[in-house]
């Protein structure tokens, strides 16, 4: 990641998934308009890699920089999993 805290968001996925081997969750794509972001997540078919215990589930971070997001307002972030909306979530971005 590249900034400081004061100038970059985190993104973070967490997806309960099994069998749960490799690294099989990514972010493709962030995208905002208006009051929502968009984060694209693609959950890999056939992951390789050692195989991980429940508690391992896959998850995933990004930065962005905080100047896309409207300031001290609501803002919906969609989760999208190979094309499908899979959560949502609001947060203030300060």
């Amino acid at each position: 990641p590249t900034g400081t805290p004061t100038d970059s968001v985190l993104v973070a996925a967490y997806y309960l998934w099994r069998p749960l081997q490799g690294d099989p969750l990514s972010v493709t794509g962030i995208t905002v308009q208006g009051h929502q972001a968009t984060v694209d997540l693609e959950l890999a078919e056939s992951p390789q890699g050692k195989e991980y215990p429940y508690l391992y589930a896959p998850m995933t971070m990004v930065t962005v920089d905080r100047s896309f997001f409207p300031k001290g307002e609501p803002l919906t972030f969609a989760f999208q999993l190979n094309g499908e909306l899979v959560a949502t979530l609001l947060a203030n971005i300060q």
